[in-house]
Parts: structure tokens; C-alpha cells; sequence
């Protein structure tokens, strides 16, 4: 082949050509692949971490609020398969953060701490192009494994302290509740936002989305109180709900905060465990009642 390509000023250019249009398809592909993980991924996290996913560089990012001066970067790299400083084109997933607990005790580059997943999928290799190509049901399955490998690096309680810098005593009672208030409703799409806001958000119609929000509040390092809330994440899904809420929830205020809507169902003891979980499943078939009314007009 080498000889061949090597004979002719005109078969070198040819080459060059075929060469030049394979890069440029790959290209293609691999951003339109990632198009469609970024869109898998935004199926789950919805309102979780606006804005979520971004590309920059062939690096996969969801930027994270800073506080007081610490924060965290989550990067999924390298997305074309040439990582760019070390020898391996193996798949990343790392989180570097100035949220230091002393207890994981794992440091990396600048005093930062470092968790990383490494995938077995190399997009600079030919195999792995040809389980991505369009239509076919390996790049189905590859989207959908690289999605929840993700999902599950962000959900790990160590990576969410490391994102957030949340309590890690905090998120075991918010993932711990997320789990028995998921079997109560027979619902798993309950979400624990940044570790430390239990949400359900799937509620919708007509784009009008409504949901439940709840937190544990703290006094002087001890949990004092559990706050719930009905939440809408915009103006006009708050007008639509309005008359609604009013119906199920007579004495309760309604307010709008920064474009928001809430009505705040109550302020409960932190250890009634059994009284939070009814109050949470009491507000969920209420709104599971509205949108079902809503859709059977």
C-alpha cells in the first residue's frame, strides 16, 4: 500500500484526501455522539445542575457553584480519543475540588482532591468508532452505558461531598430518605440535589412543571427541622397551578422568589422519620391527583 500511495504525485494526493475526509467524518461522529450522551444525560438531571453539560476542548464538563472561594470541576475526557498529556486514550471521568475533607484523605495536583473512573471505551480506535456508528444498536448501548456510568460517579456520596462540599452526614440522611420515600410513593425518580435537597420534579403538563423540594435544616451543627415545600420553576407554570393548590392547600401561602413559585407545606421534627415520609407522600399524590385531572379535561 505504502508503495503504491508512494508512486504518483496523483495517488499521494489521493490518499491525502481519503485520509483528510476520515478525520473529518470522525469529527462528525464523535460530536454528534456526544450530542446524543449530553442529551441522555439531560434527561436525567433535568433541573438538576443548570446549566448541566457542556463541551469544551474534546472535555465534557458540568460546572459547579462556588462557594466562598472553593468549588469543583467534573470533566469527562478525552471525548476524541488523544488525551492530551498523558500516554493512555482510555475514557475519564475525574473530579478535582476545593472541598477538602481530611477523612478521604487523597489528594491530587495543587492540593486538590482527585476521583477518577477510567472506562474501557479509546475513541481514537477503530473498533470503538464502528460501535458508534449511526443506527446501529451497539452505539444505543454505548450511550446508555457511558450515561449511567456517569450518573453513578456524580451519585457516588464521596463525589457529591467532593462537588458541593456537602456534609457527608447530610447526604446519608438525604440518600437514605430518598430510598424509603421512593418505595412509599413507588416512584425512584425522587432526586437528591446536590446531597442535601430531596426533589421530585416530574410532574408536567403542557411544559408546566411542578414538584416537591425538602431539606433537613441545621442549628448549631444539629438538624432541627425538615422543611417541605411545593415548588414551580417558573412564573407561568405558578399562574396554571395556582387555583390548584389553593384547593388541596386553603391555609398555606403562596409566594413567587425570583421568578419561582413555592408554597411551603411545613416546617416537621427532623426525627419523625414516619411523619416526614407521609407528609412527602401526601403532597405527591395530591400533585399526582392535579396533573391526572389536567389530563383526563
Amino acid at each position: 500500500v505504502s508503495n503504491t500511495i508512494l508512486s504518483s504525485e496523483q495517488n499521494f494526493k489521493a490518499a491525502k484526501s481519503v485520509i483528510d475526509g476520515f478525520q473529518s467524518a470522525k469529527n462528525d461522529l464523535l460530536n454528534k455522539f456526544w450530542d446524543e450522551v449530553l442529551v441522555s444525560l439531560l434527561q436525567i438531571f433535568s433541573f438538576h445542575m443548570p446549566p448541566c453539560f457542556t463541551k469544551k476542548k474534546d472535555v465534557l464538563h458540568i460546572p459547579t457553584q462556588r462557594d466562598q472561594n472553593k468549588g469543583a470541576i467534573f470533566t469527562v475526557e478525552p471525548l476524541n480519543g488523544k488525551h492530551w498529556k498523558d500516554d493512555y486514550n482510555k475514557l475519564f471521568i475525574s473530579i478535582y475540588s476545593d472541598h477538602i475533607d481530611k477523612q478521604l484523605d487523597n489528594y491530587g495536583p495543587n492540593n486538590k482532591f482527585k476521583s477518577t473512573k477510567k472506562l474501557e471505551y479509546d475513541f481514537d480506535d477503530y473498533s470503538t468508532l464502528q460501535k458508534i456508528l449511526p443506527g446501529t444498536t451497539t452505539r444505543k448501548e454505548v450511550v446508555e452505558e457511558i450515561t449511567n456510568e456517569i450518573s453513578a460517579f456524580i451519585n457516588n456520596r464521596d463525589n457529591i461531598h467532593l462537588l458541593y462540599g456537602t456534609k457527608l452526614e447530610v447526604i446519608d440522611k438525604i440518600l437514605d430518605l430518598r430510598n424509603k420515600v421512593a418505595h412509599a410513593t413507588g416512584n425512584q425518580k425522587w432526586w437528591n440535589w446536590r446531597g442535601e435537597i430531596l426533589v421530585f420534579w416530574d410532574f408536567i403538563y403542557d411544559s408546566k412543571k411542578i414538584g416537591i423540594e425538602s431539606k433537613f435544616t441545621e442549628v448549631d451543627n444539629t438538624f432541627s427541622s425538615f422543611e417541605i415545600k411545593i415548588t414551580t420553576w417558573d412564573v407561568e407554570a405558578l399562574k396554571f397551578y395556582k387555583e390548584d393548590l389553593k384547593k388541596y392547600f386553603p391555609d398555606n401561602s403562596i409566594i413567587e422568589v425570583e421568578g419561582r413559585g413555592y408554597l411551603h407545606i411545613g416546617s416537621f421534627d427532623s426525627n419523625d422519620e414516619k411523619g416526614i415520609i407521609s407528609k412527602l407522600k401526601e403532597c405527591y399524590d395530591i400533585l399526582s391527583i392535579i396533573i391526572a385531572k389536567k389530563i383526563s379535561k
